[in-house]
């Protein structure tokens, strides 16, 4: 069991780095490259391919945490786990919304261009933000769950020989 814990702590770290550590890089340097470079509707074509894959990652990736929540569960004080699933439960709650919503915009930029889609959009991008802050939390409140796992719990089997787990 304690090989699985560790994969499925490396597999969460990895995702989140992937997931959140490409959005950020995305918003905080890609969005305005790419605008500068192509204008506004030009950048949204390219945008729109991107977010697409960035959901896909976070659906991946939440999938991934809900499973660590559940291998951890016991390592946690109640007040944890039920933050870490609140703030799962948020998350998820905003990657369903940010899935219609992306088709709601693509139709509606296709069906009337930008007329109207800034204010739409700045919806999502509030979504987005709220995610990310969540994100925010839920990493030191999980580092802090799988610190405060018993020194025995948190070696990995395969430096344990004697262990029969």
């Amino acid at each position: 069991m304690r090989f699985v814990r560790l994969c499925i702590r490396s597999l969460a770290i990895f995702g989140y780095a992937i997931w959140v550590g490409g959005f950020t890089f995305y918003g905080a340097v890609v969005l305005w490259v790419v605008h500068e470079a192509y204008g506004s509707f030009d950048a949204g074509k390219i945008t729109q391919s991107v977010t697409d894959y960035l959901n896909l990652i976070g659906v991946a990736t939440l999938a991934v945490w809900a499973v660590f929540a559940w291998v951890e569960r016991r390592a946690q004080p109640r007040w944890a786990r039920n933050s870490l699933l609140g703030l799962l439960a948020v998350s998820a709650g905003i990657q369903v919304f940010l899935f219609v919503d992306h088709r709601i915009l693509d139709q509606r930029l296709a069906e009337h261009g930008l007329k109207g889609f800034y204010a739409h959009h700045s919806v999502y991008l509030n979504a987005s933000t709220a995610q990310w802050v969540a994100h925010l939390l839920m990493v030191p409140l999980s580092v802090w769950v799988c610190a405060a796992a018993s020194p025995s719990d948190a070696e990995p089997a395969v430096l344990d020989a004697s262990s029969p787990n």
